[in-house]
């Protein structure tokens, strides 16, 4: 849990340095506030992809194996849902591969989180003056 209080805190101090960003008058101001707001919306997503991690975490070990990613992927409705259970299983590899950052063929909560992230279309990154 403390992983997560320190990742929040992080994204909390870039939504505040992207809401004080600028001071370039209105327009600096509104796209500082149009940023925070999409950096916002991310940290929100990502609280609630903490919990979704803990619902497909079926064996209750805090990570997620092979099997429960590629339950995950093909689960409900969206245009994204993967049918066959050998796209699944090619999938997860990728997902393995490119995000299990100490090799254990599973993923933390963290490396969950950072895989969501990556599928996300919202710029995640703050310039430093």
């Amino acid at each position: 849990m403390q992983a997560y209080t320190k990742e929040r805190e992080l994204n909390l101090e870039k939504v505040m340095q992207l809401r004080t960003a600028g001071g370039g008058g209105a327009a600096a101001a509104a796209a500082g506030d149009d940023a925070a707001m999409s950096l916002q919306a991310v940290e929100i997503s990502a609280c609630n992809v903490r919990e979704a991690f803990a619902t497909f975490d079926i064996s209750g070990d805090g990570f997620l194996d092979k099997g429960e990613l590629a339950k995950m992927l093909m689960r409900g409705d969206g245009p994204h849902r993967i049918t066959s259970e050998e796209e699944a299983n090619a999938k997860v590899d990728q997902i393995i591969k490119d995000f299990d950052e100490n090799k254990d063929e599973q993923l933390s909560v963290e490396e969950f989180v950072q895989w969501w992230k990556s599928t996300q279309k919202v710029d995640y990154k703050v310039e430093h003056e």
